[in-house]
């Protein structure tokens, strides 16, 4: 959706299902259809995710493949796109939980691993901010922060702004800038930038940004400075897979419910769509002090 090359989302994915697959856990990977008309390489990412999952040999459901054998792509059929339909995912985390023995414990061998690391704690004014669901420790950039971790890469930037804001990240040979909202957001960046002895943050005056960021109104760009959270690091090593210990495999039995129940999800569709018009009066309208108080105790009795 943001532009990214194709190239850096199939490092992405390779590193996490790396990272993932050498853990002693458990892992089943949900493959979720792309149906949204701005997701771009929908079906080249969802078979890049089949060649990682396969090749570190992870247990999955794919969920993309099931909808499109059995005709049934209409369970995404709501003004929302982005996501599955509540009620399908909360019958399939119970299958998962009562099939939970099946899944491999089993972990891979690899050898000199990246080094990964989330920097955070600078040394600027701070403030704390939190929703329902998250608590954070907000950095404002008032002033220039110098980052210390030569030849490492940065990845990602968590931040949480009150309001759109930029911020810049600038070295001896490379310049980046990213916008943020007020929502807590984690952006993924693709632009190579790698630390050096000269590298500086600073909260950015200029509109400009080097990738897209999910509404963001750089129109509405505001005065007040980045709200940084984190930035998330990476020492490259080379990595060798040394030996495969996992023995996963699909698990696309555990969607059999969604056939068998075709009329009670077709019902819960009709009932979804007739009450969006509330969904998006709610949402539009969420600083009403009314609202707001109905949210206070929703939490409450929740």
């Amino acid at each position: 959706m943001l532009d990214t090359d194709i190239a850096t989302i199939e490092q992405n994915i390779k590193s996490l299902y790396e990272r993932l697959s050498s853990i002693e856990t458990k892992v089943i990977v949900l493959l979720l259809p792309l149906l949204t008309k701005k997701y771009k390489f929908k079906v080249e990412i969802n078979n890049i995710h089949l060649k990682y999952i396969k090749l570190y040999k992870l247990d999955y459901v794919d969920i993309d493949s099931f909808y499109k054998k059995n005709g049934v792509e209409y369970f995404y059929d709501f003004d929302n796109l982005d996501h599955p339909l509540d009620y399908l995912m909360y019958r399939l985390g119970e299958k998962i939980i009562d099939n939970f023995s099946q899944y491999d414990i089993g972990y891979n061998i690899i050898s000199d691993d990246d080094r990964y690391v989330i920097l955070n704690g600078f040394g600027c004014d701070k403030k704390s901010k939190n929703n329902s669901q998250f608590n954070e420790n907000i950095t404002l950039v008032s002033d220039v922060l110098k980052l210390d971790y030569d030849g490492y890469k940065i990845i990602g930037i968590h931040s949480w702004n009150d309001s759109n804001s930029i911020i810049n990240i600038f070295s001896a040979n490379c310049s980046y800038s990213r916008g943020g909202n007020n929502e807590n957001q984690f952006h993924d960046i693709s632009t190579p930038f790698m630390i050096d002895s000269n590298t500086y943050i600073v909260t950015s005056k200029c509109n400009f940004q080097s990738e897209k960021t999910i509404r963001f109104e750089s129109n509405s760009l505001s005065d007040s400075n980045f709200g940084l959270v984190a930035l998330f690091i990476r020492e490259k090593n080379e990595k060798k897979l040394i030996k495969i210990n996992r023995h996963g495999k699909i698990h696309n039995n555990l969607l059999a419910y969604m056939l068998k129940e075709r009329n009670n999800i077709e019902q819960y569709i009709s009932y979804k769509k007739n009450s969006r018009w509330l969904y998006k009066f709610v949402a539009k309208n969420k600083n009403n002090i009314v609202i707001r108080y109905l949210y206070s105790i929703k939490r409450l009795l929740l």
